[in-house]
């Protein structure tokens, strides 16, 4: 109930300070992931960043690629969740409650 409270989606505590990149299109943030057991798959990795992007399009275009291209997670940081694993609902809200921006 607490990580609900504190944390962005019940999990994710965002480091305080600068974007790590930010863009017309997207910005990117560190975080830790209290739970990263529900990563998929699971990891012990708690260090995460988060990718949040303007348009659901640009989104769908970058998974795809990744998938599409096989990217190498030795090189490219892998998607491990995403806003496809919520209900649409929750994650606007929580988005605009921890991230009002």
């Amino acid at each position: 109930v607490f990580a609900d409270r504190l944390y962005f989606m019940g999990r994710f505590e965002l480091d305080p300070g600068h974007p790590e990149h930010r863009s017309t299109t997207s910005v990117v943030l560190r975080a830790t992931d209290w739970f990263p057991e529900r990563q998929t798959p699971p990891s012990s990795n708690s260090l995460v960043v988060l990718k949040f992007m303007k348009e659901q399009v640009q989104f769908e275009r970058e998974i795809k690629q990744r998938v599409d291209f096989k990217l190498d997670p030795e090189f490219v940081i892998p998607v491990v969740g995403s806003s496809n694993d919520s209900e649409q609902a929750e994650w606007t809200a929580n988005l605009q409650e921890k991230l009002p921006e």
